[in-house]
């Protein structure tokens, strides 16, 4: 079985890279696997300050990947795994 890894970010690239991989193992019986990768801060900023930072980075980083999911769901009519 075929593997499709799409990085997803902010960009309409992410967004062509989601449906051709969506095609793609639907065609091949693959899965597609979705990756949104979190930054790390080059800054400490005080201690509850950094957390919030990194928490907030973390809430976006999930609800993009959760979006990509549901568009490749609606497209394809699989789950990304």
């Amino acid at each position: 079985m075929r593997v499709y890894l799409v990085i997803m970010d902010e960009t309409e690239e992410a967004q062509k890279a989601l449906r051709f991989a969506s095609r793609r193992a639907s065609k091949a019986g693959g899965a597609v696997h979705i990756l949104a990768i979190v930054q790390k801060q080059n800054f400490n900023a005080f201690g509850s300050v950094q957390a919030t930072i990194e928490e907030e980075a973390r809430d976006r980083a999930e609800i993009m990947a959760s979006s990509a999911a549901g568009n490749l769901f609606s497209e394809s009519g699989r789950m990304p795994t």
